[in-house]
């Protein structure tokens, strides 16, 4: 693990960074929510309503998830996943028999991808992890793609860790350094 991207000094419980990239997202949802507030309130006398409504959705979901931390956390029972709309879901260590790492099928402008994972489930996003039950339950799914890749590697080591006993495959191993499943190169080195 020479080229290791872990973080060596993470502690359970741990949250999960979100990228950069998905924040600066955030901030330009913000910004045009504020634009379009002001532009829905400029004309008191004949509001635009619908403008000044969107204005003031996109105004405090980005907000909301600016001052949001990510919903991913590791803890000493396992991982567990908030979404934005509250939604809980997540998968106790000991109840994780695989870890499969990888890209989903899905369409661009008509013209079909074909991932590593086939077709999962649309609504999760192109990159997957999914995480089987010993039970044979539904598998717990996580979009790995808004996560940083140091978070994403300090994840993975943790799982090596407590889920001792799961069988994990390759390119899940792999995102300890920094490698990366990609729909276009296979497999991609992350930016940090």
């Amino acid at each position: 693990m020479e080229d290791s991207k872990v973080d060596t000094t993470a502690q359970l419980p741990y949250r999960v960074p979100v990228d950069v990239l998905i924040r600066s997202l955030q901030v330009i949802r913000l910004l045009i929510g504020l634009y379009l507030l002001y532009v829905g309130l400029s004309d008191l006398k004949n509001p635009h309503l619908i403008v000044w409504g969107l204005g003031i959705l996109l105004t405090l979901n980005g907000v909301f998830r600016q001052f949001h931390s990510s919903g991913l956390v590791l803890d000493e029972q396992g991982i567990h996943y908030t979404s934005y709309l509250m939604r809980r879901s997540g998968i106790q260590w000991e109840e994780i028999s695989k870890v499969v790492s990888g890209t989903q099928d899905y369409n661009m402008g008509g013209i079909s991808v074909k991932g590593s994972l086939g077709y999962v489930n649309p609504r999760m996003g192109h990159y997957l992890m999914i995480f089987a039950r010993k039970d044979r339950g539904k598998p717990f799914l996580l979009n790995i793609k808004p996560y940083t890749v140091k978070g994403m590697a300090t994840m993975v080591y943790f799982i090596t860790l407590r889920a001792a006993g799961a069988d994990i495959d390759e390119k899940t191993r792999k995102i300890m350094n920094g490698i990366f499943p990609s729909i276009f190169f296979g497999e991609a080195k992350g930016h940090g």
